[in-house]
């Protein structure tokens, strides 16, 4: 049977805090923060340009906003369809900010 819109939100929202913790994991856990990484993981802090506590609060909100967003839109449309374009517009800031911090 297929998952039901409850089970989808509650594994959105697990995902969500899965790639937070892997995120930091992976960049901004050090002194100094490598910025592929963080563009990689965490677009918004580099295009927000935040620094210190606000990127640390930019980072906690990215990944569950996104699955806010899914979940108020799985309401209407296709849940495939949904997350194909959240994947997409996460994919397109990653790639946008990785230019612009490669390309310095």
């Amino acid at each position: 049977p297929p998952m039901s819109r409850r089970t989808c939100i509650i594994l959105a929202f697990a995902l969500a805090l899965l790639a937070t913790v892997i995120g930091w994991s992976q960049s901004l856990i050090f002194k100094d923060t490598p910025v592929v990484p963080l563009a990689l993981w965490f677009p918004l802090v580099i295009l927000t340009g935040s620094r210190d506590l606000a990127a640390v609060a930019v980072s906690l909100i990215q990944f569950p906003l996104l699955a806010i967003v899914f979940a108020l839109a799985i309401r209407k449309w296709p849940k495939s369809k949904v997350l194909g374009a959240l994947a997409l517009v996460h994919a397109l800031m990653a790639g946008i900010v990785f230019a612009m911090v490669t390309l310095r």
